[in-house]
């Protein structure tokens, strides 16, 4: 699997998938970085077979009325920002 991090995702998940040998990349490394327009997002996702992975409901509205990107990880996590998340720990 291959995937797109949409902006709204901490840069740290894709550093964190490339140090475990999965082929990601985030906005932040493409040329226009988190000014990269959805619809861009979504072709170059397309185009390159990844995964868009977003907290973003534009990209879930998309998805069903253009099925644009063709593919889709939508995260819910509420109102918590990158912040927050980055406070929890794996305690399982």
């Amino acid at each position: 699997m291959t995937f797109l991090i949409d902006a709204q995702i901490t840069f740290k998940l894709a550093k964190y998938l490339q140090s475990n040998g999965v082929d990601a990349v985030h906005v932040m490394q493409l040329p226009l970085k988190d000014k990269t327009p959805d619809h861009e997002i979504a072709r170059i996702a397309d185009t390159q077979n990844r995964i868009v992975i977003t907290k973003d409901k534009d990209f879930v509205n998309s998805f069903y009325i253009k099925r644009k990107p063709k593919q889709l990880l939508y995260i819910s996590c509420g109102n918590l920002t990158n912040k927050v998340i980055h406070t929890y720990r794996n305690e399982y």
